[in-house]
């Protein structure tokens, strides 16, 4: 009798996994989208809960392609979901492309990202900050995270962790007399008090030291720059806007 109720349970069981293991993915977000925040739109969802894709994911104005996911069941015995993660194309430089290992316990309260790579272009940052004067860009942001930890349900933070750097690749930005090229600009990634941060201290071409802050209800920015004399001219003049230089030659800023 009770190796009778043992098999029917390991039937039951399996059963129950293998369900699990071919329920479509898009029936799951089905039921899942009344709680899905209201600036994220999905389309075009397609394969397994374990394994899946979706064409297209809309978060505020930026579009994302090609979302794709891997889920790791073993990671289920130890109270957790974790999967591994990557959207857009490497060859597509105009759009977001990025991969990682995401992690959410069950709780869903905290999603945990590691051996995160994603680079956005710099034209569409820049469509998202308000600056005196409109700035063309070209070129890339290349973000590492090595470490971090996001609320899901907080909503006074945008993090309790996060360890990276960020890096541009390619960047000209548009002048009076065309487009200027500038070498590399490196910074770290952080966070403080449930805010991002973003700082710039190695020596770059543009001269630029930044401190940059952005939570739910703050965004500040403040630095200087002192544009190596090797640059052209329109780029020491357009640093004028900024006001009247320091004793050491550098054009703070502060927004």
């Amino acid at each position: 009798m009770k190796k009778t109720i043992s098999l029917i349970l390991l039937f039951i069981i399996a059963f129950i996994a293998f369900v699990m293991y071919l329920a479509p993915a898009s029936v799951v977000l089905g039921f899942a989208q009344s709680y899905l925040p209201k600036n994220i739109k999905v389309v075009g969802v397609s394969g397994t809960i374990w394994q899946g894709r979706i064409a297209q994911a809309q978060i505020n104005q930026q579009l994302i392609d090609k979302l794709e996911w891997q889920l790791k069941p073993a990671s289920l015995l130890t109270g957790k979901v974790s999967a591994d993660i990557k959207f857009g194309s490497l060859r597509g430089f105009d759009t977001p492309y990025g991969k990682a290992s995401v992690t959410l316990p069950f709780s869903a309260e905290t999603v945990q990202l590691s051996r995160a790579n994603i680079r956005v272009a710099t034209s569409s940052i820049m469509d998202n900050v308000k600056l005196p004067m409109a700035l063309p860009t070209k070129g890339n942001l290349k973000v590492k995270v090595s470490n971090a930890e996001l609320p899901l349900v907080a909503k006074d933070k945008l993090c309790h962790v996060l360890a990276g750097n960020a890096e541009t690749h390619n960047l000209s930005v548009q002048g009076l007399q065309g487009w200027i090229e500038f070498d590399t600009i490196k910074g770290k990634l952080g966070c403080e008090n449930g805010s991002l941060t973003l700082n710039i201290s190695e020596e770059n071409q543009l001269g630029l030291q930044l401190e940059a802050q952005y939570g739910m209800r703050l965004m500040s920015v403040s630095g200087f720059v002192k544009p190596d004399a090797s640059l052209p001219k329109q780029v020491h003049d357009a640093v004028k806007f900024l006001g009247k230089p320091d004793n050491s030659g550098r054009y703070p800023f502060k927004f």
